[in-house]
């Protein structure tokens, strides 16, 4: 086989394969709710148990412009819970009330209900985030991220909402 023969199958075979990776990477995204592009203020409630992560998703924010940090759920129109625990409902000012169970094979639901309120202890390697309408407690938008050792999860967070703000306002 000669040099040219083997080029063109290489080429051939990089082109096959990159058909399939590029609809791999194609997302659509769920669009925003409006309150989240129309907001104006944001209040930053960190329940994830460190100090640091709260000043970097600070940091973030004020870095993007988009929003005025508030000091109060009150004073916000959206509230931004930092959190080492998935936000299921229930927000009211500084304490969150979850509700998780499990269903068996029967159908059978187990539920339990519990109150954090403050700063709660972080139980494993997972930063949330979610938007909360302060009024009614309804979650806007929610994602996570696992810690990394040369990325933070929650700067990354900031940033993947900040780029889903932006390219949703330019269509």
């Amino acid at each position: 086989m000669t040099l040219g023969n083997r080029f063109v199958r290489l080429f051939t075979f990089l082109f096959a394969i990159s058909s399939f990776v590029v609809p791999v990477h194609a997302k659509h995204k769920l669009p925003l709710p409006a309150q989240v592009l129309t907001a104006k203020t944001i209040f930053i409630d960190n329940q994830a148990g460190y100090a640091s992560i709260g000043d970097k998703v600070y940091d973030e924010l004020r870095k993007w412009g988009r929003y005025q940090v508030v000091d109060s759920p009150g004073k916000a129109d959206i509230v931004l819970l930092l959190s080492a625990k998935e936000y299921l409902a229930g927000y009211t000012g500084n304490t969150v009330h979850n509700t998780t169970g499990t269903v068996n094979g029967s159908g059978q639901i187990s539920s339990q209900t519990y109150s954090t309120g403050g700063s709660s202890a972080v139980y494993g390697g997972t930063t949330y985030i979610t938007l909360i309408d302060p009024k009614s407690g309804d979650s806007l938008w929610q994602d996570a991220r696992a810690w990394g050792r040369w990325k933070s999860a929650t700067r990354g967070l900031v940033k993947e909402l900040r780029d889903r703000v932006n390219e949703q306002e330019k269509k």
